[in-house]
C-alpha cells in the first residue's frame, strides 16, 4: 500500500455498491484538491494521517461535507484494514468530533474482522470499555458479527476472557446486538452464524453461573 490510489484500487476489488465507488472516486479527487497535488500517486503514506485535518480546512463552512467525505474514507479503510499507515488515519477518524463519524467508523472494521478477528479485536477491546455508551453498544455489534464468522476463535478466547474477568454485562450485549441483527435481515437472509454465535455465548453465560 503505497498511496491513495492504492487504497481505493483495492476497494474496488470489494465489490462496492455503485453509489460507494462513485463516492470514494469524488473523495479522490476532493483529497487531491485539500492537498494539492495532481494525482492519489503523488499522497504517499506519510500524507496519510493529513487527509482528515486537510478535508476539514476545505469545508470549514461547510462541515457536513467534510464528514460525509470522512466517512468514505473510513469505509475504504475498514474495508482494507487497519494497517499499512491507514491505522493511523483510521485513529484520527475513530477521535472525530462527530459522534456518528466515530460510530460509522468503528462500525466499518466488520469487513476485514470477519476475514482477520485479530486486526479488529483491539479495537473492540477499547471500546468495551469506553465511557462513551453509544461507542461500546457499536463495538458490541462489531464483535456480535465477527464471532458469527471467527473460524480461527480469536473472538471465542475473547469472550472467554471477558467472562473470567467479570465483564458480563458486555457479552450480554454482544448477544442483544446479535438478536437485533437477526430481527432485521430479511426471511431470506441466511442466519445459522448468528444462531450459532447466540447458543455459545448463552451457553458461555451459563457455564458463568449467570
Amino acid at each position: 500500500m503505497q498511496n491513495l490510489q492504492d487504497l481505493y484500487d483495492y476497494y474496488l476489488t470489494t465489490k462496492p455498491s455503485r453509489g460507494k465507488i462513485k463516492a470514494a472516486t469524488t473523495l479522490l479527487i476532493h483529497i487531491c484538491k485539500a492537498l494539492n497535488v495532481n494525482s492519489p500517486e503523488e499522497i504517499g503514506r506519510a500524507m496519510f494521517i493529513r487527509i482528515p485535518q486537510s478535508l476539514d480546512e476545505m469545508y470549514y463552512s461547510t462541515q457536513h461535507k467534510a464528514i460525509n467525505d470522512k466517512s468514505t474514507l473510513a469505509e475504504m479503510i475498514g474495508r482494507y484494514g487497519p494497517q499499512n499507515g491507514w491505522d493511523e488515519t483510521l485513529e484520527i477518524l475513530l477521535d472525530d468530533r462527530d459522534e456518528n463519524l466515530r460510530q460509522f467508523t468503528l462500525n466499518t472494521l466488520e469487513y476485514v474482522g470477519k476475514r482477520q478477528p485479530a486486526a479488529v479485536l483491539p479495537y473492540i477491546e477499547r471500546f468495551r470499555k469506553s465511557s462513551d455508551p453509544l461507542m461500546r453498544d457499536v463495538s458490541a455489534n462489531l464483535a456480535g458479527k465477527v464471532l458469527g464468522f471467527d473460524e480461527s476463535d480469536v473472538m471465542k478466547e475473547a469472550v472467554r476472557r471477558w467472562i473470567n474477568e467479570g465483564d458480563l454485562d458486555y457479552v450480554r450485549e454482544i448477544v442483544e446486538s446479535l438478536l437485533r441483527i437477526k430481527e432485521r435481515l430479511s426471511p431470506q437472509e441466511e442466519t445459522r452464524q448468528y444462531d450459532q454465535a447466540i447458543n455459545w455465548l448463552k451457553a458461555q453465560l451459563g457455564k458463568s453461573g449467570s
